[in-house]
């Protein structure tokens, strides 16, 4: 009982360890798509697959940990809090590496992820179409400006997408946390 009492008080120790610890996972996986496979889309689409469900996966780890650590009851609120901390961290560090990875490090990743697309398209029906619009695409993105409010919009956009997972996430795993007063 006293160290569900001490896990409450610091609520935050799991979600932050855990958002820390699923977002280097996810760089680490990004590093290596970025480095090796982005010109192919199949192979690309694969480490992002990989590294999108082992992160739902510790992620609901992370609540499942919280769970845990008080006392094996947990309410809805207490498990969306420990998903929405580690989601945070997640996709706050996760898009500030793919923005300065994409600006600083590899100024043609822009280029080789469309050669990876087009790599994709090549046998598919109206492959020759298809690559001349991902072409008109590819002069678009190129010729949008670098918009603070833009990509704070899109990283709020990232932030509301995996929240819903991890209300879901947090919905079933509270569900599961009986509470009877006699």
């Amino acid at each position: 009982m006293e160290a569900s009492i001490e896990a409450k008080r610091n609520k935050f120790a799991i979600p932050v360890k855990m958002g820390i610890l699923i977002a280097v996972i996810k760089v680490i996986f990004s590093t290596i798509q970025y480095k090796w496979f982005l010109e192919n889309w199949a192979a690309s689409m694969a480490i992002v697959s990989v590294s999108f469900l082992l992160g739902l996966g510790l992620l609901i780890y992370t609540i499942q940990l919280q769970k845990k650590a008080f006392g094996g009851i947990i309410s809805i609120k207490e498990a969306f809090q420990a998903a929405f901390i580690a989601i945070l961290i997640i996709v706050s560090v996760n898009f500030v590496f793919d923005q300065l990875y994409m600006r600083v490090i590899d100024t043609t990743m822009i280029d080789r992820i469309y050669a990876g697309r087009a790599d994709g398209l090549k046998n598919t029906p109206n492959a020759a179409t298809k690559i001349e619009e991902l072409k008109k695409d590819l002069a678009l993105e190129k010729k949008e400006t670098l918009n603070i409010g833009g990509l704070f919009l899109l990283l709020m956009k990232q932030v509301i997408q995996y929240s819903f997972l991890g209300f879901i996430f947090a919905l079933v795993i509270s569900r599961n946390s009986s509470v009877t007063t006699q």
